[in-house]
């Protein structure tokens, strides 16, 4: 796999990362910043890309004092990624993208085999969950989104975006081009107000089953109509459930099935 188009963005974040370790950087945030987790091109098929909210509150194990004394002054974020050794320091990070992100979207495309069902394995290696504001928050504040990202939009707001985008046209299957967002289309909208010029409704994909069920979801497909050329052609969802927002919604495949993203 020719993963050369990935290359900035990976750069882009271990920059991050490493500008919070080191203190260069004008970040007060307690935790290390999480941009992405789990999918790194270290050979493993990738077959689905999912834009989070952000990450959890975080803990001991996340701040800067125990990060530079378990990796050193060399750490970089996605080499720790690739070669498991943050998932191995993080552990319940790692569980919680594979058992939310990653086994959800395969049940629903209908790819799980045994080694899925390995509960002893923890690490999402088949999906790369992208964080849209990536800094931790025990209550996420929408302005905290809205003024990262305008402080310098071609570099953090349309970064995530692109990022997200040139992962899923290296998607091995049926999400090859589709970029899943786990966020309400309303919280969408109301985070994005000022790129709605540059969005295109294609598709609003009603509940399915009965509406006292919490837990099933709906969706809305858009995409980018006038704004940077590497997100033309590909498809952006927004799917979110009643059931809380850090799980996706039961009714995953019919969503897919609606889209006609699987027969």
């Amino acid at each position: 796999m020719d993963c050369s188009t990935l290359v900035p963005y990976f750069k882009h974040y271990d920059t991050l990362v490493s500008d919070w370790l080191s203190g260069e950087a004008s970040l007060s945030e307690d935790y290390m910043p999480e941009p992405w987790w789990g999918w790194s091109c270290n050979g493993k098929p990738l077959q689905a890309v999912v834009i989070n909210l952000n990450p959890g509150e975080g803990g001991e194990r996340q701040g800067r004092r125990c990060i530079n004394c378990t990796f050193g002054p060399d750490f970089h974020y996605r080499e720790s990624m690739a070669n498991g050794t943050l998932a191995a320091h993080l552990p319940g990070t790692a569980r919680w993208h594979r058992n939310k992100r990653e086994l959800p979207i395969l049940k629903a495309l209908g790819k799980i085999d045994a080694r899925h069902r390995d509960k002893t394995d923890t690490f999402p290696e088949n999906a790369l969950c992208i964080e849209a504001y990536p800094f931790h928050s025990k209550t996420f504040k929408d302005s905290q989104a809205k003024e990262y990202w305008h402080e310098n939009p071609g570099t953090n707001f349309w970064k995530f975006i692109s990022f997200a985008a040139v992962a899923s046209k290296l998607v091995d299957g049926d999400l090859n081009g589709i970029v899943l967002i786990r966020i309400s289309w309303s919280r969408w909208v109301k985070l994005t107000k000022e790129m709605r010029p540059h969005i295109e409704i294609k598709k609003d994909i009603p509940a399915s089953g009965q509406s006292a069920d919490r837990k099933r979801g709906r969706a809305v497909e858009f995409s980018f109509k006038d704004k940077h050329e590497v997100l033309q052609g590909v498809r952006f969802m927004c799917v979110w459930s009643g059931g809380g927002r850090n799980n996706l919604p039961s009714d995953l495949r019919d969503i897919f099935q609606q889209s006609e993203i699987i027969n």
